[in-house]
């Protein structure tokens, strides 16, 4: 099945040029996610945060970041690579991502 995901929230930025300072945001993110076989997943999603206010103070700027990738699972490990897309002025225009990630038992409860 199709998997669909949402977040939204609040952010405290510091505002870098500004002693003292902070911008407040809202955060979000939408993805989903669909199963391709037993081992590989794609996927897509937009996060980002904006100020409700208006308000632009550099390094507090507007983003917003568009990732189409995918996932593959191996044994206890999973692989994921990721292209970016940049949706905002300060976004750099594109990019990738890939990460590894290993499940293991720290604690086998006997």
């Amino acid at each position: 099945p199709t998997r669909w995901i949402a977040n939204l929230g609040l952010g405290i930025l510091e505002v870098p040029t500004e002693v003292t300072s902070q911008n407040d945001v809202i955060t979000y993110g939408f993805a989903l996610s669909r199963k391709v076989g037993d081992r590989l997943a794609v996927a897509a999603g937009v996060d980002g945060h904006f100020d409700p206010h208006g308000q632009v103070r550099a390094g507090t700027e507007d983003t917003a970041v568009a990732r189409f990738g995918g996932r593959l699972g191996v044994g206890t490990s999973t692989i994921d690579a990721a292209i970016l897309i940049g949706l905002a002025d300060v976004d750099a225009p594109i990019g990738f991502t890939v990460g590894m990630t290993r499940a293991f038992r720290l604690f086998d409860g006997t």
